[in-house]
Parts: structure tokens; C-alpha cells; sequence
């Protein structure tokens, strides 16, 4: 663990840093431990992600769960309280900041009503939408790592039924990459951001790694 430490410290700022490591071993002999343990010697945080036989690549570069409308703020939420009429007459500018989060001095009534008719309308589709059917987008592990430079273990990708899953790998595993998600975002790597794959080779249900990862680790 030492040793990763220090060729990745000692390649920082070259042109080929050392970012990629493979650990293979029997279960038991530390390789997730050691990945914990380098993410705290290299003072980054640690992440991992566990692959299985249907793993596909969308797994591992987008999430997509149920929007349950958490986000919304409690002004123009779905179950947020409108404005009364008495504050709109009094201030309205204060009135729309409550709204909208903006606050404009020359807002009169009118664009406060206009914002309410907009907000009702939205309340209304948003309440014949079936349950289940709004999703949104989050990174998974690895491009979270990715896109903050921490530290991703990935653990047992030799399980993937799919061999072409890990070759979809290859444009996360190279350093200062670009990688396109599924909402049409390019996230490029983070300088700092290190990948540890850590499988056990030779147990049942495991496959060889594929050639052009391993090319790509360092160590």
C-alpha cells in the first residue's frame, strides 16, 4: 500500500501519473482494506462500486431512480404554500423572491399573479402525472470519483458476463479523459482521481480481465 502511495505521489504533475491499480487475490488478503487504506494515505476520499454477472456499462456511468420531487424548494414545490392576497398588495417584489428565489425591486402585482398562474398550471400536470414515471439522473460511485478525484474501488469486474462492459471502460481508466453520460454531460477525469480494481481471478464465476484493461493499470 505504501508503494501505490508513493508512485502516485511521485508521478503527480508528470505526464503519465500513475492513477490505475489492479490488485488480484484469494478473499481475505486485504485488497479492499488496502484500497481504504491508500484513499487515507493519499488524504482522498474512498468510494467503491461492486460489479456481478449482468453489470452492463450504464451501470456504472449513470443511475437514473425515481424523482419523488424532494428538490423542490417550499415556494414553488408541489405541496408548497401559496402567497397570500394581503402580501401580495404590500410588497410584491418580497412576494416573488419567495416565488421564484429572485429578488427584483421594479416586479409589480401583475408579475406576481403571472408567476402564480404559471406555478398552478405546473402543480396541475405535475398532479396527472402517473406515480413512478418522473426520474432523474445521479453519478454513480465511479463517476463521482471521477468527477472529484477521489479514490474508486471497483471490485471483481471479472464477473461481467459481458466482455465488451469492461472495454467500455477504457475511456474512464485513461487519465485526463473525457467520458460522455447518459444525460449528454462530458465529464473529463480529475488529475487526482485513482482506480483501484481489485478481483479474485480464480474463483468460480470469474473471468479473465479483459487485455486492454489491464494495459491500463500502472501497477
Amino acid at each position: 500500500m505504501v508503494r501505490v502511495c508513493e508512485h502516485a505521489k511521485l508521478t503527480t504533475g508528470t505526464s503519465q501519473p500513475m492513477r490505475n491499480f489492479l490488485f488480484r487475490g484469494q478473499a481475505g488478503t486485504g485488497k479492499t482494506m488496502g484500497a481504504q487504506a491508500i484513499a487515507a494515505g493519499l488524504n482522498l476520499p474512498y468510494t467503491m462500486m461492486t460489479c456481478s454477472a449482468n453489470t452492463e456499462i450504464s451501470d456504472l456511468v449513470g443511475q437514473f431512480i425515481p424523482d419523488a420531487g424532494g428538490a423542490a424548494s417550499a415556494g414553488n414545490g408541489p405541496e408548497g404554500d401559496l402567497p397570500k392576497i394581503s402580501d401580495i398588495i404590500m410588497h410584491p417584489p418580497s412576494v416573488y423572491q419567495q416565488l421564484t428565489g429572485e429578488y427584483d425591486d421594479d416586479k409589480t402585482e401583475d408579475d406576481v399573479l403571472a408567476k402564480l398562474v404559471e406555478i398552478a398550471v405546473g402543480r396541475l400536470a405535475q398532479k396527472e402525472e402517473q406515480h413512478g414515471q418522473r426520474i432523474r439522473y445521479v453519478d454513480t460511485p465511479l463517476i463521482e470519483a471521477i468527477r472529484y478525484g477521489y479514490v474508486c474501488e471497483l471490485q471483481e469486474p471479472s464477473c461481467i458476463a459481458n466482455p465488451g462492459v469492461l472495454v467500455g471502460l477504457n475511456s474512464l481508466l485513461d487519465n485526463c479523459q473525457c467520458i460522455t453520460l447518459p444525460t449528454g454531460e462530458r465529464v473529463r477525469r480529475h488529475p487526482d482521481t485513482v482506480i483501484i480494481v481489485t478481483t479474485n481471478s480464480d474463483y468460480a464465476g470469474c473471468r479473465d480481465v479483459n487485455q486492454s484493461i489491464i494495459s491500463r493499470t500502472d501497477l
